[in-house]
């Protein structure tokens, strides 16, 4: 967002600009978010442009995730956090997987209960009877109690029954080849299930050998929320 009146400069999601020139009142940056010319107000004169470039981010990649903060992070080393949290996760090398779909959906009402509401699961058993067929439900509510989870990092995906290997209706692998290692035939452990959170901002991730791996985000803003996610 540009400096001066908050205009977007970025109209397309890809390209490549040597400059980045505000289509409202032209103020132009560098590639580094520098101001390097605002028409009528020169440089020392009106305004110290040192002062006046684009706000920074703080970015983070783990595993092909990029991670933007907007302000300061809480956690410094978000990779090295993350690697012990979801060990996990690891031998999957989801860096090298693509994205095939994705779906928005939003919700009129208070994010707490809709993240409480899929974190619970309780309604499982009696709603989700296909799902439950292969998720170990009684694995699932141990997680819930887990004193870990009230942490802000958080590892860990569905649990699955023994001699399952995915969520899908019979448990057994939705597509081949298999992620990472399990592809290149490492074995794959009984009732394997990976995942990870960063809370509230990434709900969950969950991850299966099978390429079935969904990211729940969940961003609040407006009625019945005291705060973003």
């Amino acid at each position: 967002m540009c400096r001066h009146r908050g205009h977007s400069i970025c109209a397309e999601p890809k390209g490549n600009k040597r400059r980045l020139t505000c289509p409202y009142h032209a103020w132009t940056y560098d590639q580094q978010g520098k101001l390097v010319a605002a028409p009528s107000l020169d440089d020392g004169d009106y305004i110290d442009y040192a002062e006046w470039g684009l706000k920074k981010v703080h970015v983070e990649t783990w595993q092909g995730c990029i991670f933007i903060a907007l302000r300061e992070p809480t956690e410094k080393a978000l990779a090295a956090r993350l690697d012990s949290v979801a060990p996990q996760m690891l031998p999957l090398e989801i860096e090298h997987m693509k994205q095939v779909a994705q779906s928005t959906k939003i919700m009129n009402a208070n994010w707490k209960i809709l993240v409480e509401n899929y974190h619970e699961c309780c309604h499982g058993a009696g709603n989700h009877p296909e799902l439950s067929a292969a998720m170990d439900l009684d694995g699932m509510y141990e997680e819930t109690d887990n004193p870990d989870r009230f942490t802000e990092f958080y590892g860990g995906g569905a649990p699955v029954q023994p001699g399952m290997v995915s969520l899908t209706k019979d448990g057994q692998p939705a597509s081949q080849p298999l992620l990472g290692e399990y592809g290149r035939g490492r074995p794959v452990p009984d009732a394997f299930n990976a995942g990870f959170e960063i809370w509230p901002m990434l709900t969950k991730g969950l991850f299966s050998p099978c390429l079935w791996a969904p990211l729940w985000g969940v961003h609040g803003r407006g009625r019945g929320v005291d705060g973003d996610a």
